[in-house]
């Protein structure tokens, strides 16, 4: 594994000893640094930045982070200039885990931390000049080694590369990150700025990202914001601000209806009825509706199991299978053809069908923050694994095992653009 190295800044102040310490790995890379260096974080420093600090703090941490790379980085590429053969110009630079002590600002610690920063450096450079580090032109840019966390990676899962992948590249830090940034509004604020809906169905999309990325223990938080947020704004009957002919209201209790399954494993029978009711309502009296908004629409009305609303869409689109019309390709003609048929065996043919083309689609989404359509594909069409109900969206992963036999694949980071 990759070599850590710790520096520690310490000051006396009003008779108290502070401190702050920072672990940091380092790489060689053949790029010049930048005015703040690169520098990414571990899940371990994020989650310790959002226990230490608060959320508050979180909307700041991102000036430490700078204040080190900053630092790092610079004594980092002069100290790579004495050694011209390895062909390196710079570091990027990983704080693997950070403490502080509990009179220091935000404003002291990212100073410190700075300067604990740069005796990390110091310290790396002490190990490649005994030889217990070998810098060599074959390390430059050559990636980190993933350092699994407790809890969720212990699991067999985390030994998919295609996950290792996800999470590595600041996926998992920068969910941290804006989940703690999603509690720093009170409820009540939400409520009086009519933005209850907006914010559960945010905090729903944020939840699936965190069960993704292995968090579950902020995800589980996110689910209960969400149920709060959504349970509030139907028993409120808040009016979103804009709302054309009921689409908002649909996705409101259709993310209802999915936290409520997430929470207790059971139906939401009456917040599915209310969103299949707004659907159609929308799909019948909005303006623009091409077979492009069909297909984005499919995976949700999948889950809603809204048979009626894909019937009046396709009328929409002149779509009438039952007179031979060819019906369309995409996501939508997928879901049109398994809600038509009455045969059981048919329907779980068709659905198996679709299961296969899924894999790099979950990839697109997870590249463009499309969550809510991996959640709603999981639920319509695969089988639920044992456990929380969680544990379908974590299991996504298992999904996907053909892409790992592609021997080129960056999975969906090249994928996401074809």
């Amino acid at each position: 594994m990759d070599p850590i190295f710790k520096g520690r800044k310490a000051i006396r102040r009003d008779d108290r000893d502070e401190f702050a310490e920072v672990e940091l790995r380092l790489q060689p890379t053949a790029w010049a640094p930048g005015p703040h260096g690169r520098i990414g974080h571990s899940s371990e420093a994020e989650r310790y930045f959002n226990s230490r600090f608060g959320a508050d703090f979180a909307k700041r941490s991102d000036d430490i982070r700078r204040s080190v790379a900053k630092t790092a980085a610079k004594a980092g590429a002069r100290r790579l200039d004495e050694r011209p053969g390895i062909g390196a110009h710079g570091f990027v630079a990983r704080i693997e885990r950070v403490r502080v002590s509990e009179g220091l600002t935000s404003e002291e610690a990212g100073e410190l931390l700075a300067e604990a920063g740069r005796e990390a450096v110091d310290r790396y450079f002490e190990a490649v000049d005994e030889g217990r580090v070998r810098l060599n032109a074959s390390d430059v840019d050559r990636p980190f080694e993933y350092r699994p966390c407790p809890g969720f990676d212990e699991e067999f899962i985390a030994r998919r590369r295609c996950f290792l992948e996800y999470v590595e590249d600041q996926k998992r830090p920068g969910f941290l990150f804006s989940y703690a940034v999603s509690l720093t509004t009170p409820i009540e604020e939400t409520r009086a700025k009519r933005s209850l809906s907006p914010a559960g169905v945010s905090d729903f999309r944020s939840a699936v990202d965190g069960y993704l990325c292995g968090c579950r223990p902020e995800a589980d938080a996110l689910v209960e914001r969400s149920h709060e947020l959504l349970s509030l704004a139907d028993a409120t009957d808040e009016k979103p601000r804009s709302d054309e002919g009921g689409f908002g209201l649909g996705q409101r209790y259709a993310a209802l209806a999915y936290i409520h399954w997430l929470r207790t494993g059971q139906a939401h029978d009456d917040a599915l009825a209310k969103a299949r009711r707004h659907y159609l309502g929308y799909c019948r009296r909005a303006k623009y509706f091409d077979r492009g908004s069909a297909n984005l629409a499919a995976p949700e009305l999948l889950f809603l199991g809204a048979d009626d609303v894909l019937a009046a869409v396709a009328k929409r689109l002149s779509i009438n299978p039952k007179d031979g019309a060819t019906i369309p390709r995409g996501f939508f003609g997928d879901a049109l053809r398994i809600v038509m048929t009455n045969d059981d065996d048919e329907r779980d043919r068709l659905k198996a069908k679709l299961r296969k083309r899924l894999p790099l689609h979950f990839f697109r989404w997870m590249h463009h923050g499309q969550y809510h359509n991996i959640a709603f594909m999981l639920h319509a069409l695969f089988p639920r694994p044992e456990g929380p109900p969680s544990r379908l969206i974590e299991r996504v992963w298992d999904f996907m095992p053909e892409i790992e036999r592609r021997p080129d694949a960056d999975f969906g980071w090249d994928i996401a653009g074809r």
